[in-house]
């Protein structure tokens, strides 16, 4: 569920930017509010994209390998000179 909900905030915020960048193209020097706005598409889904991709290394691929064997990690206290 929590798929679709993340392709529907992709979809949602690429809709209201790629709106906004049309109606800014119509006003007089709208085109580099236009570029800007586009700018931020690229970025925002680019942000999206990473975050999916990364979800799926970490979470689908690396606990396929993970068997929670060894010691428990305990930081050793640093002694100061």
């Amino acid at each position: 569920m929590f798929s679709f909900m993340r392709l529907e905030i992709v979809h949602d915020t690429h809709g209201t930017l790629t709106h906004l960048t049309l109606r800014a193209a119509s006003l007089s020097g709208g085109i580099v509010i236009t570029i800007l706005l586009q700018l931020l598409v690229v970025l925002s889904e680019g942000k999206l994209t990473t975050i999916q991709s990364l979800r799926l290394v970490y979470y689908e691929t690396l606990t396929k390998f993970y068997h929670c064997t060894g010691r428990v990690f305990r930081l050793d206290k640093i002694e100061e000179k």
